[in-house]
């Protein structure tokens, strides 16, 4: 089970949507840089993120698991579950520590 005190994300995470909102405020495959990571206003859903998108009038925000709502004024930022994003992750280049014992022995044998 994943520790539900760590948040899934960070202020400033490159996230991509892995599905598209049913007002397509975000689209499947689409880059977002996460603004915001709270525990879920209903908790029962975990962590809510926002991706700076916001409404210019007063809407109303609700769980889809659980119907909690509440009523959010204008100019708020839109509240998604974490769940409809993902992580972009980095491709680092490997490299065996093998070599780095070789190059550090160059680097010693040159002093």
């Amino acid at each position: 089970m994943k520790n539900k005190s760590i948040p899934p994300f960070y202020v400033g995470q490159e996230v991509v949507a892995v599905k598209t909102h049913s007002d397509r405020d975000y689209i499947k495959g689409q880059v977002y840089k996460i603004t915001s990571c709270v525990p879920g206003g209903c908790k029962c859903v975990g962590w809510d993120v926002t991706i700076g998108f916001r409404e210019n009038v007063e809407f109303e925000s609700f769980c889809n698991t659980c119907g909690h709502s509440e009523i959010l004024p204008a100019n708020s930022e839109v509240i998604y579950h974490h769940t409809n994003f993902s992580p972009i992750t980095s491709q680092f280049k490997t490299i065996e520590y093998s070599s780095v014992i070789e190059k550090e022995k160059e680097t010693v044998g040159a002093n």
